[in-house]
Order: C-alpha cells, then structure tokens, then sequence
C-alpha cells in the first residue's frame, strides 16, 4: 500500500477545500441559510464517499489496507486544520468570524464521512486483494 499516496490525497482535498473557503468561503459558507448547509454537508458527504470508494477501489486494497488507507487519508487534514481553526481569522479574512463553530463542526462532519465510508468499505471487502 502506497502511504503517501493516501496521505497527498488528504493534504490535496485539504489544500483545495482551504483554497476554496479562503477565495469563496463567504459566498456559500452561509452559517444563517439552513437549506445553504444541509446541501453543503450532504455534497461533502457525497463527493467523499465516491472518493474513499473509488481510490480504495482502485488501488485494490485488502481489508486491512483500508483501515490503514483511512487514517493515512485524514491525517494530514485533521493536523493541518487544527491550526487553521486557531488562526481561523487570519487564515479566512472573508468570513465572519462567528462562522468558526459552524465550519468546525462541518470539518468534524468531512472527517467522520471517511472514517465511516472507510469503515464500510473494509467491512464490505474479504481476503487479500493486492498485497
């Protein structure tokens, strides 16, 4: 199993989805429009399901790669995010400040949707696939 590979998929959805709050966050990060943050939390859980799915899939991983997949796979986000949530001001000057707990709880959210899918998918599998 290719560690870094998992570990750069992270870090890469990561860097885009930090990119993205950081140029548009304001725009469709809309904590007080309820319809705005249930579509933004199912699209999330959604576009990482078929991620998860399809890179586990396609790098032909046995039960327990998965699991190892999953972890090496949100590690660099969680680090990183960590600090971002504490310089969160700096790090999006375009949102209001108050929007902290909400985008949190949505990385808490990301995060949970690939341990879970991660999970599934280990579970789903049985035997050696590619060693």
């Amino acid at each position: 199993m290719n560690r870094l590979l998992f570990a750069g998929v992270g870090f890469t959805v990561w860097l885009l989805a930090t990119i993205a709050h950081r140029v548009a966050g304001q725009v469709y990060f809309q904590t007080d429009n309820a319809p705005v943050i249930i579509a933004i939390w199912l699209v999330t859980f959604i576009a990482q399901a078929i991620l998860i799915v399809v890179l586990f899939s396609w790098q032909g991983l046995n039960k327990a790669q998965r699991y190892e997949a999953t972890l090496w796979t949100i590690l660099p986000a969680m680090f990183l995010d960590a600090f971002v949530l504490e310089f969160y001001a700096t790090v999006f000057p375009n949102m209001a400040p108050l929007t902290a707990g909400n985008f949190g709880g949505w990385l808490l959210w990301a995060y949970s949707t690939i341990v879970i899918v991660g999970l599934w998918s280990a579970s789903r599998v049985s035997g050696a696939v590619r060693q």
